[in-house]
């Protein structure tokens, strides 16, 4: 653990996943607009379901 504070291991892993990630989210933006869009239209009609009186 200590070797990992000296080198600062996981701040410099944290910034690297980071980089990868926003570069997946750049290369696939319509994907996950896409995706965000049919969550919402999901969530929507599971709010209706369960605001519904049986």
């Amino acid at each position: 653990m200590r070797c990992k504070r000296e080198t600062g291991l996981v701040a410099i892993r944290s910034a690297a996943d980071t980089e990868v990630q926003q570069g997946v989210i750049k290369a696939h933006a319509a994907d996950f607009e896409a995706f965000g869009k049919t969550r919402q239209t999901y969530l929507a009609a599971v709010r209706r379901v369960l605001d519904t009186e049986p």
